[in-house]
C-alpha cells in the first residue's frame, strides 16, 4: 500500500490496498496518525515511530503488527522517506506498506512442522544426516552423532572424517 502525509498539517492520502490492509471503508477518508496507531499493538510504538521520523527528513523502517476493524492481526512492515522543502526542512512523507501475514503464517506452520518432525524423529531414535555435497560436510541428528560415536557438531562433520568411521567393508 502506499500513502503520504503532509509534516506541518499531518493530513494523508492512501491509496486502496492501505485501506484493504486497515479493514477501513475507505469512504471514510483516510484516517489520522492517532487513529492508525490506534489499529496497532501498542508494543510496537507505531505512534512514536511515525511522529519522531517527521521530524528529520531521511528514510525510515517499521515492523509492527495491526488489528483490522474485523479484529484480523497484520503483520507489516513499513518504509518512508520524509522530504524537506526548500528551506531542508521536513515538508512531506512518502511511504510503502508491505502486508507480510502470509509470510509470518507460512514460517511459523514451517517451525512447527520441523519442531514435530524433531519430535518424531527423537522418540523414533531415528538416524538422520544431511550431506553437502558442495563443502563435503556432513551434519548429524544426535542419534545419528550416537551411532557414530561421536558428538554432533554445529558446523558439520567432513565427509573424510565419517569414512575413516566406517569399516572398509561397508564403504561402498
Amino acid at each position: 500500500g502506499l500513502w503520504e502525509r503532509n509534516v506541518r498539517t499531518r493530513e494523508g492520502r492512501w491509496d486502496a490496498h492501505m485501506f484493504r490492509f486497515f479493514g477501513i471503508d475507505p469512504r471514510r477518508g483516510t484516517p489520522s496518525i492517532a487513529q492508525v496507531a490506534q489499529s496497532s499493538v501498542p508494543q510496537d510504538r507505531l505512534f512514536e515511530a511515525l511522529t519522531s521520523s517527521m521530524s528529520a527528513p531521511g528514510t525510515y523502517s517499521h515492523r509492527y503488527r495491526l488489528f483490522t476493524d474485523s479484529g484480523a492481526l497484520r503483520r507489516v512492515r513499513a518504509h518512508w522517506q520524509v522530504f524537506a522543502d526548500a528551506d531542508g526542512e521536513p515538508d512531506h512523507v512518502v511511504g510503502l506498506v508491505i502486508d507480510d501475514t502470509e509470510t509470518f503464517a507460512l514460517a511459523s506452520s514451517v517451525d512447527e512442522a520441523s519442531a514435530q518432525l524433531q519430535l518424531a524423529t527423537e522418540l523414533a531414535e531415528v538416524s538422520m544426516w544431511r550431506h553437502d555435497l558442495a563443502t563435503q560436510r556432513v551434519w548429524l541428528n544426535g542419534r545419528a552423532a550416537q551411532v557414530m560415536g561421536m558428538d554432533a557438531r554445529a558446523e558439520g562433520v567432513p565427509v573424510d572424517e565419517l569414512r575413516r568411521r566406517i569399516h572398509p567393508d561397508d564403504l561402498p
